[in-house]
């Protein structure tokens, strides 16, 4: 946040054209400050360092760095390099460049900000454009400080990536084998010194965890080396792709903009952020309807009533099927009914003929049977018969 209240310093050696307006902030090689560029009529921002103290030299290595390759480079979401120099005399050296109106993704975060699934994705997607330029200059540029604080975006939601104070811009320079890095944040082959086109997919996954979650990165639940998302990040694609590059180990980790990419196509919108289908509270005519055996009748009610794909009205009903299992209807007599009832009147028949007369057991017999059908029918009322059911539904396939 802009502090304008402290008095504001005069910098050796810089242009009288620009004039600061506010203090930044301050980091470990020195201090920030926005200021006005009157000739251009531009904001900007002027960062300061103090050659001083028993590191000196290797910060001074990384400013004169961080100047060099923001030289070069020429990217939208890159604030553009205006010019540095210093003086030499009083050990002071500044770098003028293009201002990132907005605030910071840390500011956001620490203000309560929750973000959309959406906006998670358009910022990671930002990110990897920024990247994607950054590993394919020859030689690559790793910047090796993604956070949050290093993220500025626009109010119209665009991002910006900042301070390339840790930048590094030969893969096999021996020079930059210095550990930069923000705990939580960085990569774990940086506390080797390594730093390649994976530790920036760390980083960025790092921090858009942060963004997802709320909580500082280094706070966040592990499971051994690894970040643990699975109880913090609601199951979707934005949690199997941070998952994916937050891998401590960079062989199981997407090496590149490219391969984070890869693994975007591939997690399926619908597969990894829709939940197994859930039965409504309220599925009563559904059931009646698998329970007198409808079963593609209480698939096309079920759509009706939730609006669910047929696969999934499919995997409901199969669901009751197994549950409940279709039954007869109430009052209804089943063929093994029939089957005992005619028994009885046979039997019937048969011992009223031995006794007396043919005629006489046939009308015994037909009594019987209307006896025995009123009794089993009032039984039926209360106690439906079980009716065998396919297993499952035949296949169907997706709308």
């Amino acid at each position: 946040m802009p502090d304008a209240s402290d008095a504001l310093p005069s910098i050796p050696g810089l242009p009288s054209r620009f004039v600061l307006t506010a203090r930044l902030g301050a980091g470990g090689q020195g201090e920030t400050f926005a200021a006005r560029d009157e000739d251009a009529q531009t904001d900007v921002v002027v960062k300061v360092f103090r050659l001083a103290g028993s590191d000196a030299w290797k910060r001074f290595e990384l400013f004169e760095r961080e100047c060099a390759v923001l030289r070069s480079l020429d990217h939208r979401a890159i604030p553009k390099y205006v010019e540095h120099g210093g003086d030499e005399d009083s050990g002071t050296f500044y770098l003028v460049m293009q201002r990132a109106v907005g605030s910071t993704l840390q500011a956001h975060i620490d203000a309560g900000k929750r973000f959309t699934d959406a906006q998670l994705l358009a910022l990671l997607e930002g990110l990897l454009d920024a990247l994607e330029y950054l590993h394919s200059l020859n030689p690559p540029v790793i910047h090796r400080d993604l956070k949050p604080g290093n993220v500025v975006l626009q109010s119209d939601g665009a991002a910006w990536l900042v301070d390339f104070g840790s930048v590094r811009d030969v893969l096999n320079d021996p020079r930059a084998s210095t550990v930069v890095g923000t705990f939580g944040y960085m990569a774990p082959e940086q506390l080797r010194g390594e730093a390649t086109p994976a530790s920036d997919v760390y980083g960025l996954g790092a921090t858009l965890a942060a963004a997802a979650t709320g909580t500082d990165a280094a706070k966040l639940p592990t499971a051994g080396l690894d970040l643990d998302l699975s109880t913090v990040v609601k199951a979707g694609r934005i949690r199997e792709v941070l998952t994916a590059m937050t891998r401590s180990d960079p062989r199981a980790r997407p090496g590149d903009v490219a391969a984070v990419r890869a693994h975007l196509a591939a997690a399926s919108p619908r597969a990894l952020a829709v939940p197994p289908p859930v039965a409504p509270a309220t599925t009563g005519p559904v059931e009646r309807l698998v329970a007198a055996g409808n079963y593609y009748e209480a698939i096309r009610v079920y759509r009706e009533q939730t609006g669910a794909p047929l696969a999934d009205a499919k995997q409901i009903v199969d669901g009751m099927v197994a549950r409940v299992g279709p039954t007869v209807p109430q009052g209804k007599l089943t063929a093994n009914d029939h089957g005992a009832m005619a028994g009885l009147g046979l039997t019937a028949m048969f011992l009223c003929a031995a006794a007396s007369t043919l005629g006489a057991g046939v009308i015994v017999g037909c009594i019987t049977y209307v006896v025995a059908a009123r009794f089993m029918v009032g039984f039926r009322r209360t106690n439906p018969a079980p009716k065998k059911a396919p297993k499952t539904l035949p296949p169907a396939s997706q709308d």
